[in-house]
């Protein structure tokens, strides 16, 4: 018995070993193209309340903290140079959330679930602007947080409730690849980091903290530390393995064909949960819910939708919820409109996200 189980065991570790031979030969290693990209991408943080700006809620979604003010900078490594593609700054409100004004309570609600897009991620968060310019008996509620997905805003959605925001409308700013993230947390480490730059020594981390008042230089100096730690051997990097989470996003690099392998299947299982959420929402809502479909960049560049995007609208109709297809019925972005290391949508892009999402409220209200 003990012999069949090391025959087992040694013929899977072969497998694995050649498979991985087989990956990297061949170059199907795409994937880590896509996370050196990542890589050269640092994200800046600092908070006025210097905590470190973020809380869990149950464990299972993060918000920012209660009334604070943010400023955030983005610089890219490119061959040659550091570049800075974008700073602002933005308050968190009464409940954590990205806009700057309080939530009443026991007030009629249109609640905004989404991602980084609608949060106004790369710019001064253009929702801001869309509440003043749409004046209704409604408020709007911005549930829109980077990194996050369906299966986090039922979170969100449950615990605003249980805090006496009465929600009576949902706007759901969907892309393509919504399957993407479930549910999303920030570990303590990472907070720490955000709320002290000189606690930010954990590759792993995509998101830190930076001095106070420092001047470009220092800036830059400090970005050259952060790149010698993030780009350093992962022999070296393993030593920050802590958890499950961190194993996970080190095996990219110490086993790409394995890590591709689980990537696909959590995909599968991502994809599982957030439908079954957007199925709740809309049995829950009804005609109290759209769900606003926004392309991607090179959805908008190439004039069409990709496979995901197209068979997500069928999943949401074939449920009978609402879609509101932005390509068809708004003004469409170019490629100006984007961030062109970053690719988020600038200011102009999200001015026209801005348009776009009013007659999707003006439908929304009218049912």
């Amino acid at each position: 018995m003990i012999k069949k189980i090391f025959l087992v065991s040694f013929s899977l570790l072969v497998g694995v070993i050649l498979v991985e031979i087989l990956y990297k030969n061949l170059d199907f290693d795409k994937a880590s193209d896509k996370y050196k990209d990542v890589l050269s991408i640092y994200s800046l943080w600092t908070d006025k309340n210097k905590s470190g700006g973020r809380a869990n809620i149950k464990n299972k979604i993060w918000t920012y903290d209660k009334n604070n003010q943010f400023h955030h900078r983005v610089f890219i490594k490119t061959n040659k140079e550091w570049l800075e593609e974008f700073q602002y700054k933005f308050n968190s409100n009464n409940f954590g959330l990205n806009q700057e004004t309080d939530i009443i309570l026991n007030k009629k609600s249109i609640a905004i679930f989404g991602a980084s897009v609608p949060e106004g991620w790369g710019a001064s968060p253009w929702l801001n602007d869309l509440q003043k310019e749409f004046t209704t008996d409604f408020q709007l509620v911005n549930g829109s947080l980077h990194g996050t997905g369906v299966y986090s805003w039922r979170v969100l959605h449950d615990h605003l409730k249980e805090q006496n925001i009465k929600i009576e409308k949902i706007l759901m700013f969907l892309h393509g690849d919504f399957w993407v993230n479930v549910s999303k947390t920030i570990p303590q480490n990472q907070i720490d980091c955000l709320r002290d730059y000189k606690l930010c020594d954990n590759p792993s981390f995509l998101q830190y903290g930076f001095p106070n008042n420092a001047d470009d230089e220092e800036i830059i100096q400090f970005l050259i530390n952060f790149e010698k730690i993030r780009n350093s051997t992962i022999s070296n990097k393993a030593k920050y393995i802590t958890s499950l989470k961190e194993f996970l996003f080190y095996l990219r690099e110490m086993m790409p064909a394995t890590y591709q392998l689980y990537r696909v299947s959590r995909i599968k299982y991502n994809q599982y949960l957030n439908q079954n959420e957007i199925k709740k929402f809309i049995t829950e809502y009804k005609d109290n819910l759209i769900i606003f479909h926004i392309p991607q960049q090179n959805e908008y560049i190439q004039g069409k939708l990709t496979n995901d995007s197209i068979s997500l609208i069928k999943f949401v109709k074939s449920n009978g919820g609402i879609i509101f297809n932005s390509l068809e019925r708004c003004e469409k972005s170019v490629a100006d409109d984007f961030f062109y290391y970053e690719g988020h949508p600038n200011l102009k892009g999200y001015k026209k996200l801005k348009e776009c999402t009013k007659k999707a409220l003006k439908e929304l209200i009218s049912k």
